[in-house]
């Protein structure tokens, strides 16, 4: 078969979620008509103290997919194992070094970056693949496009030798049967309450460590605050994906979350300017609106977490 394209893909552009593997994930899933929240739903941040955080999978990748009829294969690719995989209707994840990548002018022959792309279509004649990807690094407007198959090809093995040097460089995303899990929140039916107690408690001491720096402790805040910057972009980038979520899309929950996401992201952009400029004293209004949506953070998580604790969504 000289040209084929597998129908349905759509790429996942609401924000950035996690990174480029996740993005190419998600649409491979949509060619068989799995919405991304299975994908959402199932990285959960669990918040420690003292501005620690863990990402976490509640069900391993393979683990999940299997559970949504699906199977993952890692693999090395070259033309005709890339075609016929496709011709199958299975999606191909491709591991690339940017550098070397003709559809990307920030990186090509400038810059060596690991990344991931979704090839879901092909045209021999023209040496020309079907794939989705964004136009520059952490932009999240990922796009279906049409780049030269050969230089896919090239860059996946420049991949191999430099920036990633694994055996295997693709992901496979193979339809395998019928999905176990059927509704997103059974997938937090494997989160036990203490966890997100915890998870919780953690929050409530970190900002409270977080107004006191803000207030009176310029210094802590001078030595921490790489670490809350990190810590910080994890959490809002949490909580925006609870966002996203059908789950909360009740005008009663909605609102909870929404309130939230606007109040993490004036603090976020506070911490950032912190961090950018090295200046660690505020004015008074300054210092005032911070404690507000300190106060406004505090009280929103609480709300959030009891419903997740009380399992109403």
């Amino acid at each position: 078969m000289r040209k084929f394209k597998i129908e349905g893909v759509k790429p996942f552009k609401r924000f950035l979620f996690r990174t480029c593997y996740y993005h190419q994930l998600i649409s491979a899933l949509s060619c068989f008509d799995i919405d991304a929240e299975y994908i959402l739903v199932n990285a959960f941040t669990f918040i420690r103290d003292n501005f620690e955080y863990e990402d976490k999978d509640i069900y391993p990748e393979k683990e999940l997919l299997e559970k949504l009829g699906c199977k993952i294969v890692k693999c090395r690719i070259d033309r005709r194992k890339l075609c016929k995989n496709i011709a199958a209707g299975h999606p191909v994840i491709v591991g690339v070094d940017c550098y070397y990548l003709e559809s990307r002018a920030d990186t090509y022959k400038y810059r060596h970056d690991p990344h991931y792309i979704l090839a879901y279509g092909y045209d021999l004649d023209k040496d020309e693949v079907n794939v989705v990807d964004h136009d520059y690094v952490n932009d999240w407007a990922y796009k279906e496009k049409t780049i030269s198959l050969g230089n896919l090809l090239l860059s996946d093995k420049m991949f191999s030798r430099g920036v990633n040097n694994k055996r295997h460089t693709c992901r496979i995303i193979e339809k395998r049967g019928l999905p176990v899990i059927t509704d997103i929140r059974q997938i937090w039916q494997n989160i036990s309450k203490s966890e997100i107690v915890a998870s919780r408690e953690a929050s409530k001491n970190n900002l409270a460590k977080l107004r006191k720096m803000f207030y009176d402790d310029t210094e802590a805040l001078k030595n921490n605050i790489k670490k809350i910057h990190e810590y910080w972009t994890s959490v809002n980038r949490f909580y925006k994906t609870l966002a996203a979520l059908d789950m909360f899309e009740s005008e009663e929950y909605s609102a909870i979350i929404h309130k939230l996401t606007a109040a993490c992201d004036v603090l976020q952009s506070a911490i950032w300017k912190t961090n950018a400029k090295k200046i660690y004293t505020f004015t008074p209004e300054q210092t005032e609106k911070i404690g507000h949506k300190l106060s406004e953070i505090d009280e929103y998580e609480e709300k959030i977490y009891s419903i997740i604790c009380r399992g109403e969504l």
